[in-house]
């Protein structure tokens, strides 16, 4: 089980998401990958299947190469804030 691991996935993902506008039920809503999924994803508690990043990716507008690809920024990125428990 993963333990709170920020991924360039979670980080991009979260950032798409915002970006957007959406809340995680919005993107949720829009992409029929449950809200509490994405959380997960987004909070580095679950890994991403292949079939949730091609869906996630579509609905964000992007291609999902896009939410994979390392980048030197990701690398720089910290945890932005805490999450409530």
């Amino acid at each position: 089980m993963l333990t709170g691991v920020v991924t360039p996935i979670s980080i991009r993902l979260e950032g798409l998401r915002l970006a957007k506008g959406w809340t995680q039920a919005e993107l949720g809503r829009r992409s029929g990958v449950p809200q509490q999924t994405s959380s997960r994803i987004e909070a580095g508690t679950r890994r991403i299947d292949l079939a949730a990043l091609e869906t996630l990716a579509q609905v964000l507008g992007i291609n999902a190469s896009m939410l994979i690809e390392h980048s030197e920024s990701d690398a720089q990125t910290k945890r932005r804030r805490p999450r409530a428990m």
